[in-house]
């Protein structure tokens, strides 16, 4: 019998501190009889549901190990539908957190998700160029529908008639007859790819967003009685090719392609007419991302790549004709003002008369994602999905000549802005703190929340102070800081290297640190206790003595120390790892391997092996005693 091999497995077990995923959109969630409240967002593989009033996370929906790329809410507001970068779809219940229904039919990531009016179909549009409805009462797929040549960005299912429509990045919207599974009619007219639409409450209207500045407004009109329509004007039979012949065909019998035309044209219009009746210029200058109507269809809001938000007026027919007499009213006044003779004044009916710019909204950071609701009549609230992990909420009042705007809450102390510099755990692992560009936090390992920010400008590392009273954070500008954990508190500011303090490490023994920079010297302190009134009266504080300083030919970009405190690891600008005896500082080894710097080292327990990790997306394990690579 063989010999077995103990080790230790690492599995993932949670993930904290991402409010929402920029890869996923946000929905808003009608949850406990109330309507602008609660708000879902994608966090990782995860869904969250916060409550935006207490900025609370209220429900988890936990999903495997795949991301979370859309989601949608059903139409009683009961299930979500979760869509993920691996092409599943699973249905949970808002009731019970739990998953009972997981649809498989796409290869790629899942694009877009749309409901019936019912509630009871599904489809979903994939990064696969295909959208496959789903029957969701028997849980199984209902067709699958072939015809775009890019990417799937939105889907809308028709609520008038059995229809569904679809847009993609091949510049083409499409509409789908689902009683014959087949795509009927094609809108052209974009010059890119078309990114999002959205249609009126009456269904009157299509809006749609492209790679460019404008929304093009289209005119669509059903057909009152579907099955009262006339037959076609020439009727097409499929015959055999083999039993037709030379002397079978005759001048009458052949029709040209522009009679073929005709007929495709005249069977679409039997079914719908849409047609493009204008366009509205917005003020941003890059894509649209995001379209939406709000359920009164009295507000239209879009963005773009940029951190505005902008919000348009829909008119009724009231309203429109209202204004159109306004219009006719001025001009007759300008032209009595003139001194013209009074002649008859006609003003045409122009799309700006029945949707014009009201206003934008500037958010804290670019949007990834936005969603529409109404709480009140004549008060609508827009939630914002940012890139840097945060989520708004704005509040709109349309009912003044110049809408208000106004932001109503910021959920974004529960996570970094910009990405995680570095980590470390405390000294008996109960918490851990993350550092960012703007802030390092302190986080509880078990409950996943945030203790405290530390306000600090550009940190690249820290380090626990053994004890975990106070911490260590090394900046950009090159200095060490050193903060209290209770209070939050800047106790001490140390200028240690002329460049950015790249790395910090502790010693074995505990009585000190050593860092490391760009300046090519690493820096050996020692810990001191000093008097200090600002911090306490009766009690000294942790403090930071330079001793000694070992300088060496390229820049340091990580350290470490092995446990039995005979070694020190540099990783160095020059792709290679050097290894140094502590006492004396001379050189043991130099490992070479990586073809880019190594970004971070470790050492095992036994101070046999060192790994050494780099961007060329390799970890290589090393050996202490001759250097060599042994994987």
């Amino acid at each position: 019998m063989g010999i077995t091999k103990q080790y230790l497995r690492y599995l993932s077990v949670a993930q904290f501190g991402v409010l929402g995923s920029a890869r996923c959109n946000v929905e808003y969630l009608s949850m406990r009889n109330t309507q602008g409240r609660y708000v879902a967002a994608a966090a990782c593989e995860n869904v969250c549901v916060w409550d935006m009033r207490t900025l609370q996370l209220v429900l988890l929906l936990q999903g495997d190990n795949q991301e979370v790329t859309c989601i949608k809410s059903s139409p009683n507001s009961q299930h979500l539908a979760v869509g993920y970068v691996d092409g599943t779809i699973r249905i949970f219940s808002l009731v019970t957190a739990e998953s009972d229904v997981t649809f498989s039919g796409h290869r790629t990531a899942i694009s877009c998700l749309a409901f019936d009016k019912a509630g009871m179909k599904l489809a979903s549009g994939s990064h696969d160029t295909e959208v496959v409805v789903w029957d969701l009462v028997n849980e199984s797929g209902l067709y699958r529908l072939k015809g775009h040549k890019g990417i799937i960005t939105d889907c809308y299912f028709v609520k008038q008639r059995n229809m569904l429509i679809t847009s993609s990045k091949d510049t083409y919207v499409k509409w789908w007859d689902l009683d014959t599974q087949h795509c009927f009619k094609t809108m052209v007219g974009h010059r890119s790819e078309v990114w999002s639409f959205c249609l009126t409450p009456d269904e009157r209207r299509i809006i749609t967003g492209s790679g460019d500045s404008e929304l093009r407004i289209w005119s669509v009109e059903f057909i009152a009685n579907k099955d009262s329509m006339e037959a076609p004007l020439v009727k097409l039979q499929k015959t055999k090719l083999d039993d037709v012949t030379s002397d079978d065909v005759t001048s009458d019998d052949v029709i040209s392609d522009d009679v073929m035309q005709g007929i495709e044209d005249d069977l679409e219009e039997r079914l719908v007419s849409c047609i493009k009746v204008g366009s509205v210029m917005r003020k941003g200058r890059d894509r649209v991302v995001t379209l939406k109507v709000s359920k009164d269809g009295r507000l239209l809001t879009c963005h773009g790549n940029d951190k505005m938000v902008e919000f348009f007026r829909i008119f009724d027919e009231a309203e429109v004709a209202l204004r159109i007499k306004k219009k006719l009213k001025r001009a007759k006044k300008k032209q009595k003002n003139e001194g013209q003779e009074e002649n008859d004044i006609t003003i045409e009916r122009s799309i700006e008369d029945e949707i014009s710019h009201v206003g934008s909204f500037t958010c804290a950071g670019k949007l990834s994602s936005l969603d529409l609701t109404a709480p009140t009549p004549n008060t609508y609230n827009t939630v914002a999905l940012l890139r840097n992990n945060q989520i708004e909420t704005v509040s709109t009042i349309s009912l003044l000549s110049q809408p208000e705007y106004s932001s109503l809450k910021r959920l974004s102390q529960l996570g970094h802005r910009t990405d995680t510099k570095s980590i470390c755990f405390t000294m008996d692992g109960m918490a851990l703190l993350t550092t960012s560009s703007e802030s390092a936090k302190l986080w509880n390992r078990s409950s996943h929340q945030c203790i405290r920010t530390l306000k600090c400008s550009h940190p690249k590392c820290c380090l626990f102070v053994p004890g975990d009273r106070q911490v260590i954070l090394g900046t950009q500008e090159g200095a060490l800081e050193l903060h209290d954990v209770a209070s939050g508190t800047l106790l001490e500011t140390i200028q240690a290297h002329e460049g950015a303090v790249s790395c910090v490490a502790l010693f074995p023994n505990k009585r000190g640190i050593v860092s490391g920079g760009p300046d090519k010297k690493i820096k050996f302190w020692e810990f001191d206790l000093i008097s200090d009134e600002n911090y306490s009266v009766s009690s000294k504080r942790v403090s930071l003595t330079h001793t000694r300083t070992f300088e060496l030919d390229d820049q340091i970009l990580d350290v470490e120390f092995t446990p039995n405190n005979r070694f020190i690891a540099a990783s160095l600008l020059d792709c290679s790892v050097k290894i140094f005896y502590v006492d004396s500082l001379k050189f043991f080894l130099s490992l070479y391997g990586h073809s880019l710097p190594p970004s971070c080292v470790s050492i095992s327990s036994d101070s046999t092996l060192i790994v050494s990790g780099s961007p060329d997306r390799n970890v290589k394990i090393w050996g202490l005693d001759f250097g060599d690579c042994h994987r």
